[in-house]
Formats: C-alpha cells, structure tokens, sequence
C-alpha cells in the first residue's frame, strides 16, 4: 500500500518541519518510519549547523538527537545506580539514546539465565542453568543508573561552545 507522505512545511528557521521535529525531539516527528538510515544521516550533515545553533541558543549545555545519534565521540560515563546494559551480557546490540543505554537486564531475565525461572506448574524452565552462571545487577527502579550530566560530560571533552559555559544552570 503506497504511503501518504506529509509534506515538509518550511519553519522560519527555513528548516522542513519534519527535519526539525525528528532531530529537535519533536514527538509528533521524532520517528519518521520512511527514511531510511542513510537519508537520516544525509539530512542531518545538511542541517546539522543550524540546528545545533538553534538547538544551544535554547537549551545551552546540551545537544539535540540528532547530535547524540551522529556527533557524539563517546557515551556518557556512569556515576551510579543498578543495573547492567543487556548489550554487555546478553546477545543484544547495543543502543543508546543520549549516550545512556536504552535497556537493562530485568529480573525474570536474571532468573531464567540463572536457572532460577519456573513454568506455571513450578518447574525449571531449564535445569542445565545453575545460580551463578549469569552474572548482571537487575535493574532496580528504586535506585536507576544514573551517568554525568550533559553539560558534564561536554564540559569534560571541551566540546561547550564559546559562551555556553556561563549560561548552562
């Protein structure tokens, strides 16, 4: 079934709307299922200077999605909480949203790769898994990861615009 595409409206940034939503964190255009990877990079490198000089002027101390996605040398270094990234222990790839993992190893995931999960009529799901055999911290929502700020962590790589210092609260 074709698709019905929307139309880019020009904001007075001059930016499409779609491009400016997708990369600015609209939620209404945050995910544009129909462009591909490469088209999502492509019109990133297009814009990405007036965005980003847009982006600063309103939030100094940190970057947009599209930033986080394409620009950032590094993720953002951990300062605490539980809970292991599922990538680091399970056949996951890893993704990351801010330079924050997205997804944590959850306790029916600790049971099970510990021979701990039942069936519903009580026994091991599998009996060859032994207490120990996985080790990860389940994500405890009393007490989430927690990782540098981002105007820490652009602090830290000396990646702050000029003037942003001051302004970022």
């Amino acid at each position: 079934m074709p698709v019905k595409r929307k139309r880019a409206i020009r904001r007075e940034s001059g930016l499409p709307e779609e491009v400016e939503g997708h990369f600015l964190g609209d939620p209404e255009h945050q995910f544009v299922f129909w462009w591909s990877d490469a088209e999502v990079r492509d019109m990133w490198e297009r814009w990405r200077d007036e965005l980003l000089a847009q982006w600063v002027q309103d939030n100094p101390g940190t970057r947009p999605r599209g930033w986080w996605m394409f620009d950032a040398p590094e993720n953002r270094i951990r300062t605490g909480g539980k809970g292991t990234p599922k990538f680091e222990v399970l056949n996951y790839v890893p993704d990351f949203e801010y330079g924050m993992p997205t997804s944590y190893v959850d306790q029916w995931e600790f049971e099970y790769y510990n021979g701990q999960h039942r069936h519903v009529d009580g026994h091991l799901i599998d009996e060859k898994r032994k207490p120990g055999d996985f080790v990860a911290d389940v994500y405890d929502p009393d007490d989430p990861p927690t990782f540098e700020s981002e105007a820490e962590y652009l602090a830290r790589l000396g990646l702050l615009f000029d003037g942003e210092a001051a302004r970022c609260q």
